[in-house]
């Protein structure tokens, strides 16, 4: 079996102290080695605690752009060592650098002992230090999705493992991010809006958004983040906090409404029409009587609604039926105006609760937060004594700093309807004075989530935990300072494809015939699978003259899967012998000090000129333009819209009588967002410019180039033209990709 060791160094030297070191107890040979560290960063980390049977680590860092050395050493000589999918030199150091949050560190190791797999996360700055209790074999499949905050600042959205591990870590304010109700493979949250408030945003599988929603029937600066339900339809169910006057005294109005696909309110309702303001939160802040924060649809269109502050759950008639109105409020649970007894509850109800949701079998689920006044703190003017005296409703209010999880079987046939209490759970001293959430997942278990809860000296306090029927917390997250709003329980596979990088051959280069051609490609993977492979279809041949294609493949463990295409020009000469016209490239194994050979000056040539010949493919057609040199012949279409991705090729050939570079530029008409390629590398800015050059082609020989164009899901694809142009000597071909929207 093999050993591993992780470490995260504060430099690149080996010998200086370690962060995180672990080291598992002797194996069988061939042993590995391996040491992932961040170069000159104190604050560099990794968890968890290594083990060879864990495939997955955290890296946190202190920079946005972090260098990563990775030292992988095995104890076979023919052992092969892949870093990224990059040769890397047994038990010699590999710094990598351009590495960006999100990205994947991943190291395999191939020897006698079989392969292993296991791949570092690069996170955001100031991401925080996340403590997970691991597996457990009786945890509910999925990953869990958080939005975790710090009063002290910084926001991150992320979906972790068991082991507190992000398959997902951004740098953004999010709210309330769990799976889509309408499609279990996309997901939803609140995001800020640019005009206030928020907006409830679709996602996709990638979590790039593709939509969102606003109230219609209110100002859209007050739609909420607290909960929203994405509709099958198309539609949502949504809600927000309305600020008003009423004679003289302003009040936030609850407001609910059903959107149509359209989203246009087919279904509104408000607060100010069923709630009387004094049975809120009057004593520290009063225009938040309501304090709405979750929504559930009901089958049938009734609509299950939490209202913190009135310590209140309410059934609310989503159409109009026998003896009630469209609108009415059919049950009110807990509260002032609570019509329920509640039997073997010794709470006598939810107080400040923060999500409810009805069962299949009719019962009824909540986070139950518990309140107390406190006079200092971020939250404190949103506090008070405000639980309802057990068996006295409309009484004093009193402080009940204690938070549980609670199931009530509901019968609401009886005069009054009555509440049992079926299960809880209720961990002593454990208080969370905001935000929270109870999910049931399947199989029975109950996903929690703490949002900041206070705990009894000596204990951790939790962001989430998974708790059994049977009361055990069989799974716990802590996040130090930070909180999260709710956590969720959810499927997130990978959906993203890698990323290739390949350094070298460059595209366009010029190889004698016969000569060495060297691959170096590397390969980064960001969707939480692990890289599986990074590699050529074929090696490069330089036996035959003319153009040639270099394709690097790249996989993922989910089976995603992308592409790289290079394109090499061998010409006739002696085997070995370094075309005059190429570049020198560095290995990204290379020492730092070493330096590179100068490139000799190129041997004049035969008098003659060279002359630009330009051909260009759309995303589905055929080459179009050799030999041709008004702009009108060489036009191809591309049909696109908002969200989508389209790759439109070109060829510059050299069809002239003499060795020359070609001089590209770009114009692009009513702001096309498109973005030019050579193989790997951005030449945006120089396209744009007018100058970028290609490598020195001989005649007949060619240079390839891709204009990558990509609307946002929010942008409107409008007709527009881009313009490229090439010259060599005194020729001149100019080529067009004409854009319109589709149908």
């Amino acid at each position: 079996m093999p050993r591993l060791v992780v470490l995260a160094l504060v430099s690149a030297s080996l010998s200086l102290p370690a962060l995180g070191a672990g080291r598992s107890e002797a194996a069988a040979d061939p042993v590995h080695d391996v040491v992932v560290g961040v170069v000159s960063d104190p604050a560099a980390e990794t968890w968890p605690a290594f083990d060879p049977a864990i495939e997955r680590f955290a890296l946190r860092t202190g920079s946005a752009s972090p260098q990563v050395t990775v030292t992988a050493t095995s104890s076979d000589v023919d052992a092969r060592i892949l870093v990224n999918g990059r040769e890397a030199t047994n038990g010699e150091p590999l710094v990598l650098t351009d590495l960006a949050s999100g990205d994947e560190v991943n190291v395999q190791v191939v020897d006698d002992a079989g392969t292993s797999n296991q791949s570092w996360i690069v996170l955001p700055p100031g991401f925080p230090r996340l403590t997970a209790s691991g597996p457990h074999p009786d945890l509910a499949p999925g990953a869990v999705a958080l939005t975790l905050a710090s009063f002290l600042g910084g926001n991150y959205s992320a979906v972790v493992d068991e082991w507190g591990v992000p398959v997902r870590a951004v740098a953004e304010t999010l709210n309330d991010l769990k799976q889509s109700a309408a499609d279990p493979t996309h997901y939803s949250t609140g995001i800020p809006a640019a005009g206030g408030g928020w907006r409830i945003a679709e996602l996709d599988e990638q979590f790039r958004e593709t939509r969102s929603h606003q109230l219609a029937s209110a100002p859209a600066d007050t739609t909420d983040f607290h909960d929203s339900v994405l509709l099958a339809d198309g539609g949502a169910l949504l809600m927000g906090y309305w600020p008003v006057t009423r004679d003289g005294t302003v009040l936030t109005d609850a407001v609910i409404e059903l959107q149509d696909a359209a989203g246009e309110a087919t279904w509104s309702w408000n607060s100010k029409d069923h709630v009387d303001p004094a049975e809120g939160l009057v004593d520290r802040s009063a225009a938040d009587y309501a304090h709405i924060n979750s929504l559930q649809l009901l089958p049938g269109g009734d609509v299950l609604a939490s209202f913190r502050n009135l310590s209140q759950i309410m059934r609310i008639a989503g159409s109009d039926g026998a003896g009630h109105d469209a609108g009415d409020v059919l049950w009110r649970f807990g509260g002032v105006r609570n019509d329920f007894t509640f039997l073997d509850d010794p709470y006598g109800g939810p107080c400040a609760q923060h999500a409810a949701t009805l069962l299949p079998d009719g019962h009824l689920m909540v986070f139950d937060n518990g309140a107390r006044r406190d006079e200092s703190g971020p939250i404190a003017p949103q506090t008070a004594d405000m639980c309802p005296t057990p068996g006295d409703p409309s009484g004093p209010r009193v402080a009940r700093p204690q938070s549980r999880v609670s199931e009530y079987e509901l019968d609401t046939t009886t005069t009054p309807p009555t509440a049992r209490l079926v299960w809880s759970h209720v961990p002593q001293g454990r208080y969370a004075p905001f935000a929270g959430n109870a999910q049931p997942l399947p199989g029975g278990n109950v996903m929690v989530g703490w949002s900041q809860s206070e705990v009894p000296q000596g204990q951790q306090a939790p962001v989430a935990t998974e708790v059994t029927r049977s009361g055990d917390e069989i799974w716990s997250l802590s996040a130090g300072s930070f909180f999260s709003y709710r956590a969720f329980k959810l499927d997130a596979p990978d959906a993203t494809d890698p990323r290739i990088a390949v350094t070298s051959p460059v595209d366009g280069q010029e190889v004698a015939q016969g000569a060495e051609l060297p691959v170096e490609a590397s390969c980064v993977d960001t969707g939480g699978s692990n890289l599986a492979t990074c590699a050529p279809d074929a090696p490069p041949s330089t036996d035959e003259p003319g153009e040639h294609e270099l394709v690097v493949r790249a996989t993922d463990r989910a089976g995603n899967q992308a592409t790289t295409t290079v394109t090499y020009v061998v010409t006739p000469g002696a085997p070995g012998t370094p075309s005059p016209t190429t570049e020198p490239t560095t290995s990204p194994t290379a020492s730092p000090t070493a330096t590179p050979t100068a490139t000799p000056e190129p041997t004049p040539g035969p008098a003659g000129t060279a002359k630009a010949d330009l051909v260009v493919r759309g995303p589905s057609g055929r080459w179009t333009g050799r030999d041709t040199y008004r702009a009108r012949r060489q036009t191809v279409t591309v049909r696109s819209r908002a969200g989508s991705r389209a790759v439109v090729r070109f060829r510059v050939r050299n069809a002239g009588d003499a060795a020359g570079r070609v001089l590209l530029s770009a114009r692009a008409e009513r702001g096309v967002p498109g973005r030019w390629y050579v193989g790997g590398r951005d030449v945006t800015a120089r396209v744009r410019n007018g100058t970028f050059r290609t490598p020195r082609l001989q005649p007949g020989s060619a240079a390839r180039l891709r204009l990558v164009l990509r609307w946002p899901p929010s942008a409107r694809v409008r007709p527009g033209l881009v313009r490229l142009a090439a010259s060599a000597g005194d020729s001149r071909d100019v080529v067009r990709v004409r854009v319109r929207p589709r149908g």
